[in-house]
Parts: C-alpha cells; sequence; structure tokens
C-alpha cells in the first residue's frame, strides 16, 4: 500500500463564497474512488482519495492499493483516516462511492465510520438545474467546463482501469501517475463546481421588466414565422453566463440581464372546464356553454358535456404554456401534453414578467 500527499495553495478560490455555506470547512472531507468496475461484488476499489481544507491550502490523502490483495488494508487506513472530520462532499457518491465502500467495510469487517458524518452531495444538489442550463450530461468533467474550470487530465476512469492493471503486473512511477493525477483532479473538481450551487438562486429570483417586442424571421420552409421576445433583469451574482434551448423555449442569462425567446404561432384551441358536469355541450356550434345560461337551447341540440367536450374554443397567436395562476391555458385536444396562452393575454408588462418568471422556474427540476 501506498500513502500519498499533496498540498495545494489556493488564493482567492472561486469556491469560497459556497465553502462559506459549510460551518467549519476544515471539517469538511472530500471523497472520491477509484475501481476497477462497476460491481461491488466483483470489482476491487484501488484507490481512495481524500481532500481537505487547511488554511490556504487544500491537502489531499490518497490510499493506493499496489495489489487488489491491499484492498481491505487501503479500507481500513482510509476509513479510519475519515473519522476525525465532520461533513463528507461527494460527487453522485450515494450511487457509487458510498454503497461501493459500505459493502467492503462489511465484506471485510472493518468499521464504516460514514455513515456518522452529515454528507452534502453536489451532483444532487445541481441535478434540478440540468435541463435550465442547457448541459447534455452532468458528468464531473462537463460540468466543470461549463465553469471553464475543466482540468487537463486525458484519461477517464474507465480507460484507467487498464493502466492499473498494467502497474499491478509491472509497477513504474510512469503508470502510477496518471492514476494518483486522475483521482486529485476530480477532488480537486468538486471545489471547483461548487459556485455551480448560484443557479440555485434562479428559482427564488425576483427579476424586472424591461421590455418585450415580437420579432419576424423567416423560417427554414420559407414562411414568415414569429417570435415573442421578453427582457428581464436580475441582480444575481452568476459565476457564467449561459444559453440554453429547451423544447421551443431559448433563455439567454447575461450580466445583469435574461433574454426570453418564445415562438408565436397562429392556431385554433380548446380551453377545457374542470367542472363538466355543469356544462352542456352544443355539437352544431362545437363549444360548451353552463347549464345556466342553457334555458334557451332546444334539448335536440345540446347534450351532457363529457371532459373531452367541456370546451370553448379560440384563435389566434399563441405562445408555450405554463403553470403559472391567471393564465388561460389552452391545448389541442383534452388529452394533449402541449399547453398554450394566447398571445392576447400578455398585453402588460406585469403578465410579461410573470410568463417570463414562470418559464425560468419551470426549466427547474424541483424533485429532490
Amino acid at each position: 500500500m501506498k500513502i500519498i500527499r499533496s498540498e495545494v495553495s489556493i488564493t482567492e478560490p472561486a469556491f469560497g463564497r459556497e465553502i462559506s455555506l459549510f460551518e467549519e470547512p476544515e471539517k469538511l472531507l472530500l471523497l472520491d474512488i477509484e475501481t476497477t468496475g462497476l460491481s461491488r461484488e466483483r470489482s476491487a476499489i484501488y484507490l481512495i482519495g481524500f481532500g481537505h481544507l487547511s488554511g490556504n491550502n487544500i491537502k489531499t490523502v490518497q490510499f493506493f492499493a499496489e495489489h487488489p490483495a491491499e484492498e481491505p488494508v487501503i479500507l481500513r487506513e482510509g476509513l479510519s483516516f475519515a473519522k476525525s472530520f465532520d461533513i463528507l462532499l461527494h460527487y453522485n457518491g450515494k450511487h457509487f462511492d458510498l454503497p461501493f465502500l459500505e459493502y467492503k467495510a462489511l465484506k471485510y469487517g472493518t468499521d464504516y465510520p460514514l455513515k456518522k458524518l452529515r454528507e452534502f452531495d453536489i451532483y444532487a444538489a445541481i441535478r434540478p438545474l440540468k435541463k435550465l442550463l442547457g448541459l447534455t450530461s452532468l458528468r464531473q468533467r462537463e460540468v466543470e467546463g461549463f465553469l471553464n474550470a475543466a482540468g487537463d487530465d486525458p484519461y477517464t476512469g474507465r480507460e484507467l482501469i487498464r493502466v492499473y492493471h498494467d502497474y499491478v503486473k509491472a509497477p513504474s512511477d510512469e503508470l502510477l501517475s496518471p492514476l494518483l493525477y486522475h483521482n486529485r483532479e476530480d477532488i480537486l473538481g468538486m471545489l471547483n463546481i461548487l459556485p455551480m450551487l448560484r443557479y440555485r438562486e434562479i428559482l427564488s429570483m425576483t427579476p424586472g421588466y424591461l421590455g418585450h417586442r415580437i420579432n419576424s424571421y423567416p423560417g427554414f420552409d420559407g414562411s414568415q414565422k414569429e417570435e415573442l421576445i421578453i427582457e428581464l433583469s436580475h441582480s444575481l451574482r452568476l459565476p457564467a453566463d449561459f444559453r440554453s434551448l429547451n423544447g421551443s423555449v431559448f433563455i439567454s442569462f447575461e450580466e445583469n440581464r435574461v433574454l426570453i425567446r418564445v415562438p408565436s404561432v397562429q392556431l385554433t384551441l380548446k380551453h377545457f372546464y374542470d367542472n363538466f358536469r355543469d356544462y352542456y355541450y352544443l355539437p352544431f356550434e362545437d363549444t360548451c356553454i353552463h347549464k345556466s345560461a342553457a334555458a334557451g337551447v332546444d334539448k335536440e341540440y345540446r347534450e351532457p358535456a363529457r371532459r373531452e367536450t367541456c370546451y370553448t374554443k379560440a384563435s389566434g397567436l399563441f405562445v408555450p404554456g405554463c403553470k403559472t395562476p391567471g393564465f388561460t391555458l389552452f391545448r389541442p385536444e383534452y388529452d394533449s401534453m402541449d399547453e398554450y396562452i394566447s398571445l392576447s393575454e400578455l398585453n402588460k408588462k406585469e403578465a410579461l414578467l410573470s410568463y417570463g418568471t414562470a418559464l425560468l422556474k419551470e426549466l427547474i427540476d424541483k424533485r429532490t
């Protein structure tokens, strides 16, 4: 077994604001492991890496198994090292690192102190932001790239499995170096992506209204298209500007401005009423009428409304709908998932501000 210690000096770290969220930053322990595969039963842990803050330095401690037979040794020594910390910081460790370590601790009868630590999963914290930020993946390296904080490690964890097997056969510093470097970069990278947490402030922000306009442009088919552009202000201190396209909604976040662009389409749609038992459907007019107003309609021209026929129709320009009070939602049919709002409803800045804010918040996944 090898124990490798290193130290990196930091000045004015980008993550300073986020690290202050933790009561005692020096009691914070970063964790990342390297394994010979994804299966806890068939694969071995060959490297357990930790990182912790010490003044203006980040210290890393790596427990490396020179042979898979040393797995119980690095497990015992690594878990013993973790005992003196209070909070465990990891990236999706809840679904990989921690179950792997706990399984191995049970297998070898080793004390498992990590359950006693509070933990913070960066991956789980930023997962709701994936759609809003237009990220195709939440792999740690992609998130680092989004923040322009990507390292220069050329390897993936999968690629290093073969490097480790080669090391076991013929140990050398040349083979050891990329194994340690990859793990250390993942540990340091966790701190570098902590500023991602600032994007969660979008959910609670109160934007201001700057303006709106209807923009005409030629479509791919040569026809004339229109879009609604809403410009909002914000006072958030985000780590980086971003643009994203979600369905038909385009969003651009800049330093103090948000630009939202949605298509405006000429359609004939239906607004469905929930209390369908209070309505009659008029087949010849293809609409419904409340029973209190149906006294003058002959019985042969009306029938009890069903969920699917309890609607009134409207034609005009529509924009994508959102779940916010105060707007009338329209759909092509009752069971359609596509919802729209009449552009005519967005005729005041209060309505435009409410609509734009709702679009932003709907792009944040609120599931835990």
